[in-house]
């Protein structure tokens, strides 16, 4: 065993060296389509077991594309998210990044991206520095190091090192000396912690976590992809996988199945209440419902970070993150051992999240909810002929997703309820739309209209104070005049559906801006929220 383990260090101290020397000598390259990548055919990179091989992703665009097989494909966020790196070390008191991306978002691909920097800028302005690539789980490290020559080595040790080595070596961490830790796989023995720390995680690892929380770092987020880039190589039927799932590499390049990917997804999940524990607590570090995007804006034609804003900001997790989180959540709520109600669990439940587990519970359990209402407006009830008591029992739901609300949203009856959802996930203004149909009982014909039909619009939201957008007014506006048709008596309303600790207490809303408070001022306000009646 010893000698194998001594064979495997060789074997890695052989490959380190050629990965040092090429990996100085690599230059940025743009295909015809604009794609920016590196080609390491000649260094390999270091794979997630922090060992040095061949990169495997896209695959199955090998055939059809050979020269994509050794493309280390550069995203416009890495180089300027390593300068913003670099100007948070420069604060003598700052010493550890903490950057958080789903799987298959290119973690991988970018610290192999931010050694290169490191090594080029040294080699360019002949200077010396020194890289140190780790591993959770693993006992050993590399250490890659530029001399003033432009001399580059490569060293696989499993010394600690400490902030006295590193000095006596004559580096200052975070200036020329870095640490590029993966610790998606668990706690790193060999992590150096006295600066120019970079720790490359997934959002829900919950050792990793762990051992960040002990320290202080600036947390940040990789983006998103855009869709172009992503795109740029992909089949018909990877644009589809793409569109239902988001900007997620691993996905749209094939190295997962769509099934794996959702199965991984769950298995992290299949404790509900202790996800909804620590989402209790606050700690968006291990709430795998928060993935730690940070946008990326674009500032004089640069793509820049907001590191100076805090909390930074965030960008949720793609929709069928959340949906699959929801479904969990649902599947608790309606077990019949649970102690708690709906009302209880808003409580550990952030805002998209909340919204999901509302349109899951509309959508596919009508039968085992109760939908309470309150007249924000103290008029006549918009949705007379659909409630008993302010309850709104529903039974037939009919879930639509759809690129434009407005256009769904039609007088027509139906003998079902619609359930009108953007696809989008910021659709603004509005969250969902509630089209209630109800045709009259009695044989003989009534006075007027022959039918009614109520239009909830939804603004679902966990706080008491949730003023109407521009947009969501506008949008309510037009629904009103759309629905008005000389057979079907029309009646249409705001429906904040809110937590049920909230429902006594919150009240009217007023519009964002001065300008619109009129028209809404038009528009009946309800406040409504979810009661779990049976399994």
């Amino acid at each position: 065993q010893g000698s194998e383990q001594q064979n495997e260090e060789s074997a890695l101290q052989q490959a380190a060296q050629n990965y040092a020397t090429k990996l100085c000598e690599l230059e940025i390259q743009i295909d015809d389509r604009g794609e920016r990548y590196i080609n390491v055919s000649e260094s390999g990179v270091f794979t997630d077991q922090n060992d040095i091989g061949a990169l495997n992703s896209r695959q199955e665009l090998y055939e059809k594309h050979p020269g994509l097989k050794h493309r280390l494909v550069v995203f416009d966020h890495y180089q300027p998210l390593w300068e913003e790196i670099l100007f948070f070390f420069q604060q003598p008191t700052n010493k550890r990044v903490f950057l958080v991306g789903t799987p298959g978002i290119g973690k991988s691909s970018m610290r192999n991206f931010h050694a290169h920097l490191i090594m080029k800028d040294a080699k360019t302005e002949k200077n010396k520095c020194m890289v140190v690539m780790t591993k959770g789980g693993k006992e050993t490290h590399v250490r890659l190091s530029v001399n003033e020559d432009g001399v580059a080595t490569a060293q696989v040790s499993s010394e600690e090192m400490n902030l006295t080595t590193v000095q006596r070596m004559g580096y200052t961490p975070g200036k020329d000396f870095f640490c590029l830790a993966d610790i998606s796989n668990g706690e790193v023995k060999h992590i150096f912690t006295e600066g120019g720390l970079v720790l490359y995680s997934s959002p829900n690892q919950q050792l990793a976590n762990e051992q960040i929380l002990k320290q202080e770092c600036c947390r940040m987020g990789c983006p998103p992809p855009s869709k172009d880039s992503v795109l740029r190589y992909a089949s018909s039927e990877m644009k589809e996988v793409y569109e239902k799932f988001g900007p997620i590499p691993r996905i749209v390049w094939g190295m997962v199945a769509v099934s794996e990917h959702e199965a991984r997804l769950k298995e992290g999940l299949m404790n509900i209440q202790k996800f909804l524990g620590v989402a209790g607590e606050r700690n968006y570090l291990k709430g795998p419902h928060r993935f730690f995007y940070m946008d990326v804006v674009k500032k004089d034609g640069k793509h820049q970070f907001r590191l100076s804003k805090t909390p930074v900001e965030l960008v949720h997790a793609p929709r069928h993150v959340m949906r699959i989180v929801a479904e969990h959540v649902v599947k608790e709520l309606l077990s019949p051992s649970i102690t708690k109600q709906f009302g209880m669990q808003h409580k550990a439940i952030d805002g998209m999240l909340f919204e999901e587990v509302c349109l899951h519970l509309l959508a596919l359990h009508p039968r085992a909810i109760k939908l309470k209402t309150r007249n924000l407006d103290h008029k006549s009830q918009p949705l007379r002929g659909h409630l008993k008591r302010n309850i709104l029992e529903l039974e037939d739901v009919e879930r639509n997703d759809v690129d434009d609300v407005l256009h769904y949203v039609t007088p027509e009856v139906s003998t079902h309820t619609k359930l009108i959802v953007p696809q989008a996930s910021n659709y603004a203004g509005l969250d969902a739309a509630l089209v209630l149909s109800d045709k009259p009982k009695r044989t003989k014909r009534r006075k007027g209209n022959d039918h009614k039909v109520a239009t909830a619009l939804l603004q679902m939201t966990r706080s008491l104070n949730h003023p109407v957008a521009d947009e969501g007014v506008d949008k309510f506006v037009l629904v009103e005049k759309k629905m008005k048709c000389e057979s079907v008596a029309s009646r249409n309303c705001v429906l904040f559906l809110v937590p049920e600790h909230n429902f006594d207490s919150f009240k009217k809303q007023k519009a964002k801006t001065e300008d619109k408070q009129s028209d809404l001022d038009k528009v009946l306000q309800l406040a409504g929220c979810i009661v779990v009646c049976k399994s």
